[in-house]
């Protein structure tokens, strides 16, 4: 049993916790982490002032959106946001002629959900910003002190689950991953939350550990 724990302390301090450790004052909405800076500054040092595990607020869908909305608005920053959106082709467009166009720094995906009112893009402008209690994105220069806003970081923890093993495995199975002497079992169904995922794996077996957006569960 010690000598497994010991295994685990050492995956804990590779893979990092979820949230992350730093910062402490984070506020967590629909099953995301978000860190606000309350202070204006250009879009390349909000990227740069994100604490690590986070990166600039994104909007997949309308709960995303309405947390935007949230934190731009007088109860919150009361600011425009700069966002993790970028207009990196560099496209002089407006509202419909702009969408599927800009992408999401932390995947490149183009961004496909369009909540707002207005959306414009300038071929010298490349970064994204939230304007405040407004349905509005724009862009605008990514190092101009003319330029500056507020901001937020978000961190996400999400991980997938399937089954339950013996404990430890009789026999490994096509189930299961042998290496350096050790078991490791893999879950890959629904997505569940962090802490949902801390909790899946045999009974009484404690070694389970999210890497790399999955469980391992490993047995010596």
């Amino acid at each position: 049993m010690r000598r497994i724990f010991g295994l685990f302390l050492l995956l804990r301090e590779a893979f990092g916790t979820c949230p992350p450790a730093t910062p402490t004052d984070y506020e967590e909405r629909n099953g995301k982490y978000y860190w606000k800076y309350n202070t204006k500054v250009t879009f390349d040092d909000a990227q740069t002032l994100c604490p690590a595990g986070y990166q600039l607020v994104e909007w997949r869908n309308q709960q995303d959106w309405e947390t935007v909305a949230h934190y731009s608005g007088s109860g919150e920053l009361n600011n425009d946001l700069w966002t993790g959106l970028k207009n990196t082709a560099l496209t002089d467009c407006d509202n419909e002629d702009c969408y599927n166009t800009f992408t999401w720094l932390s995947d490149g995906s183009v961004q496909s959900y369009h909540p707002f009112s207005v959306l414009k893009g300038k071929s010298n402008e490349e970064c994204l910003r939230v304007k405040k209690n407004q349905l509005k994105v724009e862009a605008k220069n990514c190092d101009h002190d003319s330029d500056k806003a507020k901001f937020v970081c978000e961190a996400t923890c999400s991980a997938n689950v399937a089954y339950t093993l013996t404990c430890p495995p009789a026999i490994p199975s096509s189930d299961v991953l042998t290496r350096n002497g050790r078991y490791y079992i893999k879950f890959d169904s629904d997505t569940v939350t962090f802490n949902e995922a801390k909790s899946v794996g045999p009974v009484g077996c404690p070694a389970g550990k999210l890497i790399n957006s999955i469980i391992a569960i490993y047995y010596t």
